[in-house]
């Protein structure tokens, strides 16, 4: 046992939970027993932040930041895209200098540098804002979503999203050339059984992408039992780097690449702080200009932390190809 009576600290679904830790010091596997059974576990999410997408006031500074934002996933993940010149390509390298904004690119970008786009399946796209950034840069995009509400809203912005698992869509084989899975594998009761059907789906030498919270991060160090991304009783089981290579392996992959991000670790600090604090963090929260400024001096600590310990971040990030 790890951590034991804990609440849902995010929507307040009731029940207390218990985390359980692998025996194997180096595994870094965790996972919540007892744990909500399938009939009952869409009660957890009845308020759930995927429902909808945040809107966005485009300002004249937030248009110069999208053409930024586009410009460096062209010069990084699309090369021909026709929708950018050369010269917004060369100003989007400046995110180099911005390692939080960086990481939120490449996140969206599915980390698909590959030399041409194909057709790609996100499951569990949520409200869909990665998976039309995907389409803007090519991929013929289309979306499963187990959550009703997400994807409604996806679907009114126009995207191909369905309505339910991967398994209950019955795609043919090798369908896609790339799959990509955001934050989904710890909210899966069998998450083996979605990686073996993510591998028939998937052409030869397909990309698998995995995200997925990291235990072995810098503010689960840090924070221990109040650390955000524990959240439960949404997710049932969380990885470390070493753990979730182990599982994709298993499941038939060969694994290109993992590492670790700094990617919302700024957002994780400011909910982490506010649950060692007072029990709760709420997600629609205020966050002040002084607390914003400390969460990205934070956010660019576990940049350089990273730096020397590559399993720092607060994501770990995967890529595999179908074996």
């Amino acid at each position: 046992m790890l951590y034991e009576g804990l609440d849902d600290r995010l929507f307040s679904s009731g029940g207390t939970w218990t985390f359980y830790r692998c025996t194997e010091t180096r595994c870094g596997l965790l996972w919540l027993n007892p744990r909500p059974v399938r009939e009952d576990i869409a009660k957890a999410y009845a308020d759930y932040y995927t429902h909808s997408p945040r809107p966005t006031a485009q300002t004249l500074p937030r248009r110069l930041y999208e053409w930024l934002v586009l410009g460096y996933a062209s010069a990084r993940y699309a090369p021909v895209l026709p929708l950018t010149t050369r010269l917004q390509r060369y100003a989007g390298w400046s995110l180099r200098f911005f390692p939080g904004k960086r990481a939120i690119v490449d996140y969206m970008a599915g980390h698909l540098n590959v030399p041409n786009c194909g057709r790609l399946l996100e499951i569990g796209c949520g409200s869909g804002d990665a998976l039309s950034f995907m389409r803007t840069l090519g991929w013929e995009a289309c979306g499963v979503e187990v959550d009703p509400a997400a994807a409604a809203a996806a679907q009114a912005r126009g995207l191909d999203v369905r309505a339910s698992t991967i398994e209950e869509q019955r795609f043919p084989s090798g369908s896609f050339d790339a799959i990509v899975i955001n934050h989904v594998i710890e909210h899966l009761h069998d998450p083996l059984a979605m990686l073996a059907e993510c591998r028939r789906l998937l052409r030869a030498d397909g990309r698998l992408v995995l995200v997925t919270p990291n235990t072995s991060s810098l503010w689960h160090r840090m924070f221990g039992a109040a650390w955000m991304h524990l959240d439960p009783p949404r997710h049932l089981q969380l990885f470390s780097p070493k753990a979730l290579q182990q599982l994709v392996e298993s499941a038939g992959f060969v694994v290109n690449r993992c590492h670790t991000s700094i990617r919302d670790a700024d957002g994780v600090y400011v909910g982490s702080q506010a649950i060692r604090k007072t029990g709760q963090h709420r997600m629609e929260a205020v966050v002040t200009g002084r607390a914003r400024l400390v969460a990205l001096a934070m956010q660019l600590l576990e940049a350089a932390v990273c730096l020397v310990d590559q399993q720092a971040g607060e994501e770990i990030v995967l890529v595999a190809e179908r074996r």
